[in-house]
């Protein structure tokens, strides 16, 4: 019996060839664009989810009151690890994890001991703790290793791209910065690429200490924080912060601050107008502008728009001529912003790609729709030419309501719409306001895709010759 069916609906669907390659067709698009978008949302939504403790993992940020309000730094002072360990021993684990940007790795070459230099974006500092709160699995030692100072522990990806082959790199010895030599005490699968921690480069917490001169660390110093230095605990609940009231601007003229534990005081000269140095997600942060040698550690070059490419070549052979032992590494202040917003970049292709094939499966369904809908009116068509109606009429005859169904479309969508980007918006500290005019751009785009949709099969209805559609019908 159920064959009888499908071959009774298969005769029915294929007696119309056209209708049926845009059913198959729209039908097709429509599955696999929505099998697409739940991987990019399931990946989006995935980020340290792997992690078995990931519901308990927490990050202490320090809470700073400025001119312009209160700010979250992701960074804490340095004893603050110890402290915690100390007044608070209910909780799990305390980790602190320290970063070392734009880091230069020399590894001597297997077989002609030449050095091999690589410049990696970071490598970090830990404690064996570490992998209680993150999971990884161990392809070779342990989280023990990172006991003892002088210890590095590498991703399969960096073993891999440092030795060839992982199985080569325990034992191996990595100079770091052409200063602090480390070696190899184990290795750990590649970290997944949905995650916010990605560590392929990890190095014992004991080498911070061990030489805290060298890597700019005091264990007693509370004056100062780096986003580069922080600290991760599990605990079971999350603790409370405190409201911070503002201050004017104009209070911190004459004052005197001291930057961290330094002995010298500085007198507050002027208040600048806030400006960002991060992405507009963030609030803007604050900022002090002063002058010490000791701190510069980028320099800032204007180029004139002729000769780019000569100059880079000339900064480049001084910077090589001056520092034959450091990588030169430069890049433009247009790229770091827009690195800033790599993720919205992912997100405006990933929305004009799904954005495309709604219109094209709705352009298919509508002239599947519409080219129905001629056949079932071509007697009424003729009967109309005949009595003397226009090109012009029928034309707009067909289309009236498919307008009318547009409109109604983009009426029920605004509001849904405009609730979404909202709560999208609202992730940005500074944000666009959504205009009406937004909307009703939206609605003429649509209408005007919508016509053009149907205008096809209207005309070629309208300009039939009406003898011949009376004759067949």
């Amino acid at each position: 019996m159920m064959q009888n069916y499908l071959k009774t609906a298969w005769r029915n669907v294929s007696h119309d060839k056209r209708t049926l390659l845009l059913n198959i067709t729209g039908l097709s698009v429509g599955i696999a664009a929505v099998f697409l978008l739940f991987t990019v949302v399931r990946f989006e939504t995935s980020y340290d989810t792997f992690h078995a403790n990931a519901r308990q993992i927490y990050r202490v940020v320090t809470l700073e009151k400025f001119d312009s309000g209160i700010d979250y730094n992701a960074g804490v002072p340095n004893p603050l690890p110890e402290a915690l360990k100390t007044d608070l021993p209910n909780l799990r684990k305390v980790v602190p994890l320290k970063k070392f940007d734009d880091c230069q790795l020399t590894i001597a070459e297997a077989g002609s001991g030449q050095p091999r230099k690589f410049r990696e974006e970071a490598v970090y500092f830990t404690e064996p703790g570490y992998f209680d709160l993150f999971d990884s699995k161990w392809l070779s030692g342990g989280p023990e290793a990172l006991n003892d100072p002088g210890v590095i522990v590498l991703d399969r990806s960096m073993a891999d791209k440092f030795f060839g082959n992982w199985n080569e790199a325990t034992g191996q010895t990595i100079l770091v910065e052409n200063v602090l030599p480390v070696k190899v005490g184990g290795v750990i699968e590649s970290i997944p690429s949905n995650t916010n921690l990605p560590l392929d480069l990890i190095i014992s917490f004991a080498t911070v200490k061990a030489n805290a001169d060298l890597l700019n660390y005091d264990p007693a110093h509370w004056g100062a924080t780096s986003s580069n230095f922080q600290t991760y605990i599990l605990l079971d609940k999350q603790t409370s912060r405190a409201a911070i009231d503002k201050q004017r601007p104009e209070e911190a003229l004459g004052k005197t601050i001291r930057i961290g534990g330094h002995d010298r005081w500085m007198e507050i000269t002027g208040v600048v107008k806030d400006f960002a140095t991060h992405s507009l997600r963030e609030e803007i942060k604050p900022v002090l502008i002063a002058s010490n040698h000791a701190w510069y550690q980028v320099a800032g070059i204007k180029l004139r728009s002729d000769g780019t490419r000569q100059a880079l070549a000339t900064i480049q052979e001084l910077w090589e001529s001056l520092f034959p032992d450091h990588v030169y590494n430069g890049n433009f202040l247009d790229d770091t912003i827009a690195g800033f917003y790599r993720h919205e970049s992912q997100l405006v292709r990933v929305y004009r790609v799904f954005a495309l094939l709604a219109v094209f499966i709705s352009c298919m369904g509508l002239f599947g729709i519409v080219s129905f809908i001629t056949v079932q009116k071509t007697r009424e068509i003729g009967i109309r030419k005949v009595l003397g109606a226009s090109v012009s009429g029928i034309v707009a005859m067909l289309s009236k309501d498919f307008a009318t169904l547009v409109l109604i479309a983009v009426a029920i969508a605004s509001p849904i719409a405009w609730w979404a980007m909202n709560q999208w918006l609202l992730d940005f500290a500074y944000r666009i306001r959504i205009e009406w005019w937004m909307f009703a751009a939206t609605g003429l785009a649509a209408i005007a895709i919508a016509l053009l949709t149907v205008s096809y099969e209207s005309v070629r209805a309208a300009l039939a010759n009406p003898v011949e559609s009376l004759r067949n019908e």
